[in-house]
């Protein structure tokens, strides 16, 4: 018996193969796009009334979630043709398996193996043992029934060759976009952006590249997927492939370009400024032309300070905006430890400790890092942001210096003054 059984599974992997090798025979088709690899498979399903149907349609190339039945250029199954245990008695005990669930293409046959009579001498009675097991087993037969309604050689055939028309189609109409898109970055690399200002601060010299803050792109959308899985919509897709291949690149070379166009603002600080462009530019042949207008409503110059000039018999001191420097005029040291600032209503005492003077030797010139000592306060009065030259010709600004110094040995304390009013408009001219 057992070996009997044995046959009879070596029986049915030997058609199972049979099967397989005829249906890879003649009727055997090229793999998809002469890929090897590329395998077309078909979903067939089973409706209430137990007939036959194709579902779906799709190539390893193109997943689709389903669980597929075939493989279209073999006819191979692609569902699990292995037998499982699911469940039985052995020696009068339950086996736990999986549970034999409803599959597509499987039955489940009941295996009932040879009872065991076991003579117990001792006990003096005999004992009956057996090994019945329930297996989920391929169902040949159903399956070879599902070919045969849904698959005969000509309706294999033309499914076959729309999907390979069709998926041709759509890869082609990719390979066109991606190098219509790669036509048009190159034009918008080359885009000419005519800038033109409007300067309402009275400050702009033409220093900034404007340009430089508009990009250019385009983006064309994405290339039709022809693809379906639904086998009568793939017939009609592979029928109106060759017309929409041929519109499609027709639409691709006569369409006009449509390039996007994106500008930053303030990026340059020394200015307030808006900049427009259109959101996109049409061009057809060769780079597109992006008009922008740039108008500037402020100019900013952070903290400036006047230059100023003062001078006596003993001393002459000039303030750069920076440093104050002082020459002196005498035959002997000249010390002096304070020195104050004046700048419109404010003024800044700077005093150095007593026994660190600012010493300048005689007939010498000495430079001293005067704004070092200044104070916020002093530089928020010198602070011009937001600046327009019609306002700042209206504005005076009022900035002195002062110097208590002492020549020689003397104790006598001298100072050395002077403070102007300088136009803002000229001060900021000369920052610019």
């Amino acid at each position: 018996m057992q070996q009997s059984r044995f046959l009879t599974r070596i029986s049915l992997t030997v058609v199972t193969a049979a099967m397989v090798c005829t249906a890879t025979g003649a009727n055997a088709t090229t793999a998809l796009l002469g890929d090897p690899g590329s395998h077309l498979y078909a979903t067939i399903a089973q409706d209430a009334d137990g007939k036959y149907a194709l579902t779906n349609v799709f190539s390893n190339r193109h997943p689709h979630p389903n669980t597929s039945t075939v493989d279209l250029y073999d006819l191979t199954p692609t569902l699990n043709m292995d037998p499982k245990n699911c469940g039985g008695y052995s020696w009068g005990k339950p086996i736990p398996k999986d549970p034999c669930l409803p599959e597509p293409f499987r039955v489940i046959k009941t295996d009932i193996g040879e009872t065991v009579i076991i003579n117990t001498v001792m006990l003096g009675f005999g004992l009956f043992f057996g090994t019945t097991m329930k297996k989920s087993v391929f169902d040949e037969a159903a399956f070879k029934q599902a070919l045969a309604e849904t698959l005969p050689d000509a309706t294999r055939s033309e499914l076959i060759n729309a999907y390979e028309l069709v998926d041709a189609t759509t890869t082609q109409m990719g390979q066109l976009q991606n190098d219509a898109q790669t036509r048009l970055n190159e034009l918008a690399k080359k885009a000419t952006v005519t800038v033109t200002v409007a300067d309402q601060s009275g400050f702009y010299n033409n220093e900034v590249n404007f340009a430089s803050d508009v990009t250019v792109a385009a983006t064309l959308p994405p290339s039709p997927n022809l693809l379906t899985t639904v086998p009568e919509d793939l017939m009609r897709a592979a029928k109106a492939a060759p017309a929409q291949l041929a519109a499609y690149k027709f639409m691709l070379e006569n369409q006009e370009k449509v390039y996007k166009v994106n500008a930053a603002e303030n990026r340059h600080a020394r200015y307030t400024y808006t900049i427009s462009t259109p959101s996109a530019v049409i061009g057809k042949d060769g780079a597109p032309v992006v008009p922008t207008k740039v108008t500037i409503s402020s100019a900013d110059f952070g903290v400036v300070y006047p230059s100023l000039t003062a001078k006596n018999k003993d001393l002459r001191v000039a303030f750069n905006g920076k440093d104050l420097e002082v020459a002196n005029l005498t035959d002997s040291f000249v010390r002096f430890s304070v020195v104050s600032v004046y700048h419109g209503d404010k003024i800044k005492t700077v005093t150095r400790p007593s026994d660190s003077d600012w010493v300048v030797p005689p007939n010498g010139v000495s430079k001293f890092p005067l704004l070092e000592s200044y104070t916020a306060e002093i530089d928020d009065l010198a602070t011009y942001n937001h600046v327009t030259a019609a306002e700042a010709k209206r504005r005076k600004v009022h900035f002195g210096l002062a110097l208590n110094y002492r020549v020689g040995d003397l104790s006598k304390e001298m100072t050395l003054y002077e403070a102007k009013n300088f136009n803002l408009f000229e001060l900021l001219l000369g920052a610019n």
